[in-house]
């Protein structure tokens, strides 16, 4: 049986947990009553303990954290309980997300704990109790299903929830932390209501950390068996239990992988039972006020190289506004390519320049909120801000309408309505925000400002775009016509705009960088000249990708493999092998977990064979599973995560770039990669033997 805290195997027949501490009691796994594991069936419903008893439910602490006497489990089972609460969008992605039982997944962990649980229960009747454990639990549930999180494991009134698992996610990280704030924020205001009801107060404490984890498959009860392998839960628990009440506490992986979207203090370092060094933590203070467009303004920048020609380019659309031709540009390129930083420097180029930016970025965290991107370009163009009262927000849209000649009053009100804010004058209207009528107002502003000035219009992440908002900007664009606008978008290859630009339409492909400029990145960031031999280790990882170099040289730097002294870098220590930073890594590890399943599965065997591979190797090895080789192959070409070698022709693959190959390798589990190297291997040697 394993301890929910931390997923160690616990000793027969001890009390307490040997890694972590804390004491346990088992449960039914199928309704949550109390139980001896002695017994051969649950008394309560009937199943054999053997296969009843497999989660261990760790009973409620007191503020002060210490173990004492579990509060009552609620009568609903817990397995039932997290089935119930799932949404049926979130459960249709859930069945449809293809896990594997026996993954290594890249995961964040999620522990939540209400506090004083314990001396809160010996106060209450326990049918009030319940009561109000059923209001908390709806409450956290219904918050980390909302950023697409899932519950794993539930005990009381203390849960364990995973982000990024089975749902992948480049962003699983920070959607913990958005739904850990979004739990505070609402179970502060379910707080003032028990307090003036019930003279209650409740508060939770989170711990958040980001490893690895081992996935089981998805059961007709949506339940992820999820176990933890080294110390990624025992940290996420260990996290939550230093944690202040009322706040929430990172771990230092998982506070480098938030990208400055958050306002954190740190805390420690703390002696963690069970870790050699002491661990150091960040404490979740709240949003950014803007977050970093992408990874480099993070910290200095490294100086733009490889991409001058298409900064040109860029430069030259803008000054062809002055004929009268709208200009529509499309940068296309693959995750960490330089789609940002181009924009970026776009804007840097014409900062001595008269002319009004509108811009906003897509979010998967946004994608089901319809014009989600539209409303926060506005607000940004306008100026509001999430600190201004609706009446300000009002007024700063008005004094933006004076400015621009021939505007009406009902322009006013449907911007207004749109940005849903109150306006009298629509009081009566029956058309939601963001209607028709709001997007004909944005419309005739932004064409009666670029009478005045040119407009550059701002759209980043298309492939996280929602369907309202892409029908909108499909009209944007092909109306543009003779306003001197420029609209400039950035998406990844997969995604395929569908629209007929009445204007000049350029597209940028961003190709990867040659060897030269890929070195002036590593050097930049290094601080100096590079030792060929690590520089050449880091550029064959990267593949001209500059977020992968940038990412895979700071991780050397930071580490201390190398150390920059009189303008030349030294490396320390021998490293035969660079590790992959959990940056890139989650980036990698999402690509390929949107994967249909066949095609995961295929990316992950053939990793086995190397960057390089026969198709007929491949098809020896998958012969028992049942794939079709062929097209699943096809559908890697597609997605740019295979190519051929030297045409159509051939049977020969190689993996777009070394570190997917080495990301899809690590989710196998290391038995099943030592069984397929011993396939491997015998297959070669049987091959070395036919003479035909």
């Amino acid at each position: 049986m394993l301890c929910a805290r931390c997923g160690t195997e616990l000793l027969p027949g001890k009390k307490f947990c040997h890694a972590c501490g804390v004491a346990a009691a088992a449960a039914c796994a199928s309704c949550g009553a109390r139980i001896d594991p002695s017994w051969r069936f649950c008394p309560e419903c009937g199943r054999p303990i053997g296969e009843a008893a497999k989660r261990i439910v760790e009973p409620a602490t007191a503020a002060t954290g210490s173990a004492s006497a579990p509060a009552p489990i609620p009568a609903n089972a817990p397995i039932a309980r997290i089935a119930e609460s799932i949404p049926e969008p979130l459960a249709a992605r859930i069945r449809s997300s293809g896990a594997v039982a026996g993954e290594r997944k890249r995961a964040t962990v999620f522990f939540c704990d209400l506090v004083g649980s314990t001396a809160l229960a010996e106060r209450l009747d326990p049918e009030v109790y319940r009561e109000l454990l059923d209001r908390y639990l709806e409450l956290v549930f219904a918050e980390i299903y909302r950023f697409e999180g899932i519950v794993n494991q539930l005990a009381g009134d203390g849960l364990m929830a995973l982000f990024g698992a089975p749902i992948a996610h480049e962003d699983a990280p920070e959607r913990a932390v958005r739904a850990a704030l979004a739990i505070q924020t609402s179970l502060g205001e379910l707080s003032k209501r028990l307090l003036a009801e019930r003279g209650v107060a409740l508060r939770a404490r989170v711990g958040i950390h980001t490893g690895i984890v081992v996935a089981g498959t998805v059961g007709n009860d949506l339940k992820m068996d999820y176990t933890a392998i080294g110390d990624t839960t025992n940290l996420a628990a260990r996290l939550q239990s230093l944690a202040a009440p009322g706040t929430i506490m990172v771990s230092e992986a998982t506070h480098a992988l938030l990208r400055g979207g958050f306002r954190t203090a740190p805390l420690g370092p703390f002696d963690v039972k069970g870790k050699r060094e002491p661990v150091s933590a960040h404490q979740v203070l709240g949003l950014a006020e803007r977050a970093p467009a992408f990874s480099g303004e993070r910290g200095e920048l490294t100086p733009l190289f490889g991409r001058e020609a298409e900064l040109a380019q860029l430069e030259g659309c803008f000054d062809r506004l002055e004929t009268g031709l709208a200009q529509v540009v499309s940068i296309v390129g693959d995750a960490g390519i330089g789609k940002s930083r181009l924009v970026h420097e776009l804007k840097k180029r014409l900062s001595g320049r008269e002319f009004e930016l509108l811009e906003t970025r897509c979010s998967s965290l946004t994608r089901s909120v319809p014009y989600a991107p539209w409303t926060a370009m506005l607000r940004g163009w306008f100026g509001v801000t999430s600190a201004d009262d609706e009446r300000c927000a009002c007024e700063k849209i008005g004094k933006r309408l004076e400015n621009a000649e021939g505007t009406s009053d009902s322009d006013y009100s449907d911007l207004c309505w749109m940005l849903a804010l109150p306006v009298e004058a629509k009081a009566d209207a029956e058309h939601q925000p963001a209607t028709p009528h709001g997007f004909a107002a944005v419309s005739r502003l932004i064409e009666r400002t670029s009478r005045r000035v040119p407009v550059v219009m701002i759209i980043e992440d298309l492939h996280w775009l929602d369907d309202a908002s892409r029908e909108v900007l499909e009209k944007a664009v092909a109306h543009a016509g003779g306003a001197r606008l420029m609209i400039v978008t950035t998406h990844r290859p997969e995604h395929k705009p569908h629209w007929q630009p009445n204007g000049a339409f350029t597209q940028l492909r961003l190709r990867p960088l040659g060897e030269l400029d890929a070195g002036k990145i590593v050097r930049a960031r290094a601080g100096g000249v590079v030792p060929r031999e690590v520089e050449e280790r880091i550029l064959r990882k990267a593949d001209g990708n500059p977020f992968y170099l940038e990412e895979l040289t700071r991780t050397l730097v930071e580490d201390g493999t190398l150390v920059a002294r009189d303008g030349q870098v030294v490396v320390t220590r021998r490293s035969e092998e660079i590790r992959i930073p959990d940056t890139i890594g989650e980036v990698l590890g999402a690509r390929i977990d949107r994967l249909r399943p066949a095609a995961k599965r295929v990316a992950q065997v053939a990793s086995v064979l190397g960057r390089q591979f026969h198709r007929r190797h491949l098809q020896v090895l998958l012969e028992p599973e049942s794939i079709d080789v062929l097209a699943e192959l096809a559908e890697l070409e597609r997605r740019g995560v295979l190519h051929r070698n030297g045409g159509m022709a051939t049977d020969e693959f190689r993996f777009g770039e070394s570190l997917t190959q080495e990301v899809a390798y690590e989710g196998l589990l290391l038995r099943e990669r030592r069984s397929l190297h011993d396939r491997v291997a015998a297959m070669l040697e049987a091959e070395s033997r036919d003479p035909t």
